[in-house]
């Protein structure tokens, strides 16, 4: 779709978008499939849509649109209920409640979604896909995947008020993998996030962003969910964090909160993945400043020996990450306790 849809709040209820195992690699699934320099406002999903993608390639599920590339959606929500399987390994599939790829192609293009909501249960398996990078499952709230050559992908004013449990190798409230050069502000987790991944070898979970890459920005954005890292596919990595999962280049995160538990039994491994702020930032030059830091942090399952820790003021600092990979050139600043 190229041109500008206005919905005028309306919404399109009662129907069901399906991607098969046998679907093309690229396949684009949603009330638009593909948006290409369009615009997209003021429509909503109704709670009877389902949404069900099998595919065994390549795939974009979104409640608006399966892929939008340069384009504009503004004033969405998503009530639909929505479920990815992995049917095989090693594939990229992406979904999201509103969107499930986003992508910036050229020189002064955009791409944006601004003022949605999702408050439609977002489930996946993952029974087959082992991959951890961009080639596994990821499922956000509002954005499967952003990317850009050039320019941003913006993600604005956007909530998820749904709780969202998935078997996904990069799963979060927000935006599932931002991948490069993605801005998201102002943005709010208000529901549980429950990962459960027995396959992947180190998946990433998070209230606003699973993984993010190069030129990736946060700003002003709230996890009130809590973070549950359940099962994991290995004794050894797997990252669970209020606002971002893993870095995997330089980033910023500034003046986000965190109100939610983040719990995982990785707080149990000899490396710890996991932070109220930050999972993990692969030796990465992370910037966290000005942020409230608060919640919970600790095992799913506690014992005699590892129990759940209520953030004070007093122990604050040594969670923003608990990571042992976040020393070298990472920065944290001006952040104070908040509850």
């Amino acid at each position: 779709f190229t041109g500008i849809f206005d919905g005028k709040g309306h919404s399109v209820d009662n129907f069901k978008v399906s991607v098969a195992a046998a679907a093309e690699s690229g396949t684009a699934a949603g009330l638009f499939g593909v948006l290409k320099d369009a615009t997209v406002k003021n429509v909503n999903i109704g709670s009877k849509a389902v949404y069900d993608g099998k595919s065994a390639a390549l795939s974009f599920i979104g409640g608006i649109a399966g892929f939008a590339l340069d384009s504009s959606i503004e004033g969405c929500t998503n009530n639909a209920t929505m479920a990815i399987t992995a049917a095989t390994d090693n594939i990229r599939e992406c979904l999201g409640g509103i969107v499930g790829q986003m992508y910036v192609s050229a020189e002064g293009k955009t791409c944006t979604v601004k003022s949605c909501n999702n408050a439609g249960k977002i489930s996946s398996k993952n029974s087959v896909n082992t991959k951890n990078g961009g080639t596994g499952l990821s499922v956000g709230g509002i954005v499967g995947f952003s990317d850009s050559k050039t320019g941003f992908c913006s993600v604005q004013f956007c909530n998820n008020k749904a709780e969202i449990s998935a078997e996904a190798t990069r799963l979060a409230g927000i935006v599932a993998s931002a991948n490069a050069k993605t801005k998201i502000e102002d943005c709010v987790n208000e529901k549980k996030i429950s990962c459960a991944d027995v396959k992947a070898s180190n998946s990433r979970v998070a209230g606003i962003v699973s993984a993010a890459s190069t030129d990736v920005v946060l700003n002003r954005c709230i996890n009130r969910g809590d973070i549950v890292f359940s099962v994991a596919g290995d004794s050894t990595h797997g990252y669970a964090a209020g606002i971002i999962g893993q870095t995997n280049n330089p980033v910023v995160i500034d003046a986000c909160e965190n109100y939610g538990s983040v719990l995982s039994d990785m707080y149990k491994a000899s490396t710890v993945y996991m932070g109220i702020i930050l999972g993990n930032a692969n030796s990465k030059a992370a910037t966290v400043s000005n942020c409230k830091v608060g919640g919970k942090i600790g095992p799913v399952t506690e014992d005699t020996d590892y129990k759940v820790v209520t953030i004070t003021a007093d122990n604050f600092a040594a969670n923003i990450t608990l990571a042992t990979s976040k020393s070298g050139s990472c920065k944290f600043e001006n952040n104070v306790f908040a509850n």
